[in-house]
């Protein structure tokens, strides 16, 4: 099933106020995402919130 997600800072603040945060945010998602049962399909980030398109569970066969 596919998911389009949103999630945004605490009281609507910035997630990321420098461009370093964004980076390690970039790469921890990476690390946790190899490592769960789903695929990122497509992700979009601004400092104040981020939206990825998430798969669950395993794709479906071609044919």
């Amino acid at each position: 099933m596919v998911h389009p997600v949103m999630a945004r800072g605490i009281e609507r603040k910035e997630s990321f106020r420098a461009d370093r945060a964004r980076k390690t945010f970039i790469e921890r998602r990476g690390e946790r995402v190899t490592a769960a049962d789903f695929t990122v399909y497509a992700c979009c980030s601004t400092s104040y919130h981020f939206h990825p398109v998430l798969r669950t569970g395993k794709p479906p066969s071609p044919g």
